[in-house]
């Protein structure tokens, strides 16, 4: 008979339900049961494990998380968490877009970020903007929830003017901003 330690350690050595599953030999369901009655968190690790998107958007929260290490990762909490992160009690969703050509027709690049999932959980959003194909942080936004009420996608020309401009902070001022707003 396997362990509820055994499990919880192959769970923590693979990061990844079905991995572990594998590991012990057991149906995934099985596994599952298991950590959720010992009050183990199964989360994933989608920097390992998630889609390009899904690590993509890991590499903004980690970034997030080392610019304001006082902020709590509710990703380590809950699968597919409300919000990223609470920081000084304040929900905080964190959104990382790579610059990618308008259309077909124009050389521009914007940054899209989809907002739609966390639109009425999120107190604050900072979107993180890489260049050189997500290599790079070229910009950073810090945007209330109360100045996008009713959208859902927001577009950030690369290069030209836009009302979201006004929004662009410096990364290093967030922890401070934040510990100013508890």
């Amino acid at each position: 008979m396997i362990s509820t330690e055994q499990c919880i350690e192959a769970y923590k050595k693979h990061e990844q339900l079905f991995a572990a599953a594998d590991e012990l030999g057991m149906p995934w369901q099985t596994l599952y049961s298991r950590l959720r009655k010992a009050g183990f968190s199964v989360t994933g690790n989608k920097s390992k494990w998630g889609s390009e998107k899904d690590r993509f958007a890991a590499k903004g929260e980690a970034c997030f998380r080392s610019i304001v290490p006082e902020a709590v990762d509710q990703n380590d909490e809950a699968f597919q968490a409300k919000v990223d992160f609470l920081v000084h009690g304040i929900k905080v969703d964190v959104k990382s877009a790579k610059a990618k050509k308008s259309n077909a027709r124009f050389d521009g690049k914007r940054w899209a970020f989809s907002l739609k999932k966390q639109l009425e959980e999120a107190e604050f959003y900072v979107l993180f903007c890489y260049c050189d194909q997500g290599k790079h942080l070229q910009d950073c936004y810090l945007i209330p929830r109360d100045m996008i009420i009713g959208l859902q996608t927001i577009s950030i020309p690369c290069t030209s003017k836009s009302k979201w401009r006004q929004f662009s902070v410096n990364p290093d001022c967030l922890s401070d901003f934040f510990r100013e707003m508890a």
